[in-house]
């Protein structure tokens, strides 16, 4: 289906490219001649494309001086471009790569905006969605050499990349664009976007900051700016916009989850939840604010209104990750640990993250299952000179001296949560067992087992009064015994 929308879409910029064309022609006084040249033109143009192409070029050949010859050759780039899309239906990748690279490299250098728009800036986007992910890369950094200097372009690149979440590109691009165009509110949006998946996210606020400052009725811009303050724990300033949002239309669903939450950050709680009330009943299906109300309940120690949300939130919309998260927190909470692992193993089904995986390896240490967890953790993590290593959105390389700490920014980054449902004890208790699996199990082909790093992992892990230190004492002792180390303790 996607594949015949694009087929369809050259068709009709073919069809309305050459009539606004033709008309630009009439109006400038050259009718006469131009009459006949569009007479011609018009038969091409309803030719399969390979026979087009080869009629086009010898219209130009044989009409070098005629004004008609600006939109033969660009009926020319969108002819290669069909024949791409053609090739790429059939199954052909590596003809239909090429008539891409065809149509690009021959675009001319002043190509019209609507040639760009309607067919050069969607190649990359169908060889993506067709599978070619390296080819649509490759394509759109062909492109990139042919728009370098127009920042409205460039910023349709950057769009590209931002949806196929590849940041440094996206960072790359943007901030081309802002140096081509630093007065250009899109420009500054476009990079914080990039500073946004880059999970940098002060950096991201400062330049949504800037695009709200040279276009104050950005939506996009104001929103994004209020979202980024309420992850930075500013929830004052996050709700003094979302209130300006609002005043200007009162239908901005996602202004009035950030005023809710934001009431919440602030511990307006009762205030809170009017709003959140009212909001819901206005749109019942708002899984966001349900979510983010959870998560904020169960950061707060407040787990019965928390499971409520979060249960209401996964009902709506069961493939959001972070509501699962919410609902997990809440179940162990509710000391039911063994469900909150089932809620978890099926939102990896949607998501694969280190603050999910994460969140896997505490609701089975919560179980008792902490082999189970420390499988989990080693996956994402490992531990190096006292501090925890992870790629972050599976990209962003990252280092923090606890859990708290390093995954912070995957949750102000998505849900613009400034507190983790977390503590820092339970914390702790998490990196020791990643700590003792280390311990134990030594990278190297010839590590050998450091006896006094395992006793202080052994030490930390089973560390505390809680009611199930008993249980990582017994899992300690059985591991140490298992390994036949440290034995003497």
């Amino acid at each position: 289906m996607k594949k015949f929308f694009v087929l369809s879409l050259l068709f009709i910029f073919i069809v309305c490219f050459f009539h606004s064309s033709v008309a630009q022609n009439s109006r400038a006084g050259q009718r006469t001649a131009a009459q006949g040249d569009e007479a011609e033109l018009r038969e091409i143009v309803h030719l399969p494309p390979a026979e087009r192409i080869e009629k086009l070029k010898a219209f130009i050949a044989s009409h070098p001086r005629s004004s008609s010859s600006s939109i033969a050759a660009e009926l020319i780039v969108s002819a290669h471009a069909e024949l791409g899309a053609e090739r790429l239906q059939a199954g052909d990748s590596n003809a239909a790569i090429e008539q891409f690279r065809i149509a690009i490299t021959e675009s001319p250098a002043s190509m019209s905006d609507q040639l760009f728009n309607a067919v050069i800036s969607q190649i990359p986007s169908n060889l993506f969605v067709a599978g070619e992910h390296g080819a649509a890369f490759d394509i759109t950094k062909l492109i990139e050499q042919r728009v370098s200097d127009n920042p409205k372009r460039l910023l349709v690149l950057a769009g590209f990349y931002l949806n196929t979440e590849q940041a440094d590109d996206a960072t790359r691009v943007a901030e081309l664009a802002v140096k081509l165009a630093p007065e250009m509110a899109a420009a500054h949006q476009a990079l914080g976007a990039a500073r946004h998946i880059s999970l940098r996210l002060d950096d991201a606020a400062s330049e949504y900051a800037r695009a709200a400052e040279l276009d104050p009725q950005s939506v996009r811009a104001r929103m994004s700016l209020a979202d980024l303050r309420r992850a930075q724990g500013k929830a004052e300033e996050a709700l003094n916009i979302y209130r300006a949002l609002l005043a200007s239309d009162a239908s901005n669903k996602q202004a009035r989850t950030g005023l809710v939450l934001a009431l919440f950050d602030l511990n307006k709680r009762e205030e809170a939840e009017r709003e959140m009330q009212a909001a819901l009943s206005d749109e019942p299906r708002n899984f966001a604010l349900l979510a983010g109300a959870a998560y904020w309940y169960v950061a707060h120690g407040l787990d019965a209104r928390a499971l409520e949300l979060a249960q209401a939130a996964v009902q709506v919309e069961p493939r959001y990750t972070w509501a699962q998260i919410a609902l997990a927190r809440a179940l162990i909470a509710d000391q039911r640990p063994m469900e909150a692992e089932r809620v978890l193993n099926f939102a990896r089904q949607y998501g694969r993250f280190p603050t999910l995986d994460y969140e896997l390896a505490n609701a089975l240490a919560a179980t008792g299952l902490y082999n189970e967890a420390e499988d989990v953790l080693a996956r994402n993590f490992k531990i190096t000179d006292g501090q925890i290593g992870t790629l972050l959105a599976g990209r962003v390389e990252a280092r923090g001296a606890d859990f708290i700490e390093l995954l912070a920014p995957e949750r102000r980054a998505s849900i613009f949560q400034p507190v983790a449902a977390e503590t820092e004890a339970n914390a702790r208790t998490l990196k020791a067992l990643l700590a003792l699996h280390q311990a134990i199990n030594p990278a190297g082909a010839n590590a050998t087992v450091n006896e006094a790093y395992v006793i202080s992992a052994a030490q930390d892990f089973t560390a505390g009064n809680d009611v199930m230190r008993v249980f990582r004492q017994l899992y300690a002792a059985n591991l140490l015994a298992k390994n036949r180390v440290a034995l003497q303790c």
